[in-house]
């Protein structure tokens, strides 16, 4: 993917977030590809000059397909790359991949990008 940027981190569900079966919920999984999503979504946005630096932003659409659950207490990888922008609307794709590079889950998301709120100096003691 050469001139891509490109977004990764390790992730090792553990096992206070399985079900009763033991396994990871598909909820935990989705929340697993949001969150890179998003970095790769404003980050990409603002390297483009399609966001300006400090902008933030909040999910408006998540599709995501999950083909195996990762297993517990196994070092996995998430990866995120940005895909677009228009207007205040940015997109990313995430996935999950099992140690051997398996795809096990994929999304696609869509963020909007709102304004950052002004904190007051000492508003946050």
């Amino acid at each position: 993917m050469a001139g891509r940027s490109i977004w990764a981190a390790p992730w090792t569900p553990h096992r206070f977030v399985t079900d009763a079966d033991g396994q990871i919920p598909p909820e935990i999984v989705w929340a697993a590809l949001d969150c890179p999503s998003g970095f790769a979504a404003v980050e990409g946005a603002v390297d483009r000059g399609a966001a300006p630096a400090g902008s933030i932003a909040v999910l408006g659409r998540m599709r995501a397909r999950i083909a195996e659950l990762p297993e517990v207490g196994v070092r996995h990888r998430v990866v995120a790359w940005p895909i677009g922008a228009d207007g205040r609307k940015l997109a990313a794709g995430s996935a999950l991949l099992s140690p051997s590079g398996e795809v096990l889950a994929a999304a696609r998301t869509t963020w909007i990008t709102v304004p950052a709120p002004a904190v007051a100096a000492g508003s946050l003691r």
